[in-house]
């Protein structure tokens, strides 16, 4: 398990969102827009933070500003990934598994989601969960 892994954090905004801010500290701790805070790793893009922390996060070099540009890519709604982790759990399919793998099994079970939706899924499981199967060895009786 990856437990500093970087991550893609809406930061509480509902729907489709584009970066704001990338992480370049080991560690940012930042209240989401709900007030809960969110442990953000190096490299992980925000798409929200508050103009105090913004403020001080930038001041001591903790996160860099990412400019609005048509370059900027639109990340899939924090809700879309979590219904795909979902899918891909309950389809019994390993957290090792990459997006081809999980892009089929998907499609077979009737499920559609866009490829960087389950891609994100892919990460998301990659980074929290344990993949069991290679931990340990089946003993066979």
């Amino acid at each position: 398990m990856l437990a500093n892994a970087p991550t893609n954090e809406p930061m509480g905004i509902t729907g489709d969102w584009k970066p704001r801010f990338r992480v370049t500290a080991a560690l940012v701790i930042a209240h989401d827009q709900q007030g809960r805070l969110r442990h953000c790793y190096r490299d992980s893009l925000l798409g929200w933070l508050s103009d105090e922390q913004a403020a001080h996060f930038v001041t001591h070099n903790l996160v860099e500003r990412i400019e609005e540009s048509p370059d900027v890519p639109t990340m899939p709604a924090a809700e879309t990934v979590a219904n795909c982790v979902v899918a891909l759990d309950n389809l019994g399919i390993r957290v090792a598994a990459g997006d081809p793998t999980a892009r089929q099994a998907l499609r077979d079970a009737g499920h559609r989601f866009a490829n960087d939706v389950v891609a994100a899924a892919v990460k998301q499981r990659k980074a929290s969960k344990p993949d069991l199967d290679e931990e340990f060895d089946e003993i066979t009786m």
